[in-house]
């Protein structure tokens, strides 16, 4: 089967070879070239900022948790996404895999954790105004992280459940993809939320997307391409009582 380079499978995103073998187009479209859209937009907009800010604060569609600083809709989304480790997936057929789930929920633990982590270093990197001139924390956004990351994630998720790459009619594959990228409409409007909200410039959501997308990406693709090549971060996972100790042992034997 394919692999990255010398089977470093979390280089998929970035180099998508893969899914460039299999002819997944949505997977290159949603892993790949939409990350790096995001990312080449947050610099190469960042000079027209101003327009883009006027417009959206005028849009009613927004705003709708504007008093809660908009973590109600973000820890939904963080929700949504955390909940789908539990869907099911084709490898199931031998029977519910915790395992799987295991292995799921340490790629979206670390992809939104390690996205959340980036974006803190950078703020001062950057040390960009806030428009409402709070502080100088505007760029990149950490909501838009944190929603693109959960986002990612759950669109990964969507399409190895729905695998659109092995449908061999046509026009059921593509409402297929587009399925599993309808999480990004969620992510978007977390992205208008902030702006609308004068927390954010655009370019600095953009590119806050752009990191949380990649980060998610990375740790999903190097998890589970090497699952498909036997080389899961488990190799088992054991619970056991231990008579002498009078407890339960769990055993959870990892491989990076």
């Amino acid at each position: 089967p394919a692999r990255n380079f010398q089977g470093l499978d979390f280089l998929e995103p970035l180099v998508p070879r893969v899914a460039v073998a299999r002819r997944d187009v949505g997977r290159i479209i949603l892993n790949s070239a939409l990350p790096y859209a995001l990312l080449t937009s947050a610099f190469a907009a960042e000079g027209t900022d101003g327009s883009p800010l006027a417009t959206i604060k005028g849009w009613g569609c927004a705003g709708l948790d504007k008093n809660q600083n908009n973590y109600p809709f973000l820890f939904g989304l963080l929700g949504l996404a955390g909940a789908s480790i539990f869907l099911p997936e084709p490898g199931d057929d031998s029977g519910y895999s915790w395992a799987l789930r295991l292995d799921r929920a340490t790629a979206f633990t670390l992809g939104v954790g390690i996205a959340a982590l980036e974006t803190e270093i950078l703020k001062p990197v950057f040390h960009r105004r806030r428009p409402n001139g709070d502080d100088f924390g505007s760029r990149p956004s950490g909501h838009a992280t944190t929603a693109f990351a959960s986002m990612a994630f759950l669109s990964n998720i969507v399409r190895d459940t729905l695998r659109p790459q092995d449908e061999p009619d046509l026009g059921v594959r593509i409402l297929k993809d587009i399925a599993s990228a309808v999480p990004y409409l969620g992510a978007g409007y977390m992205a208008l939320e902030r702006v609308h909200s004068n927390k954010h410039f655009l370019t600095d959501t953009l590119l806050g997307g752009a990191i949380g997308a990649f980060t998610t990406d990375l740790f999903y693709a190097w998890s589970f391409t090497r699952r498909e090549q036997g080389r899961g971060w488990l190799d088992h996972v054991s619970v056991w009582y231990d008579p002498e100790r009078r407890g339960v042992e769990v055993a959870i034997v990892g491989r990076f």
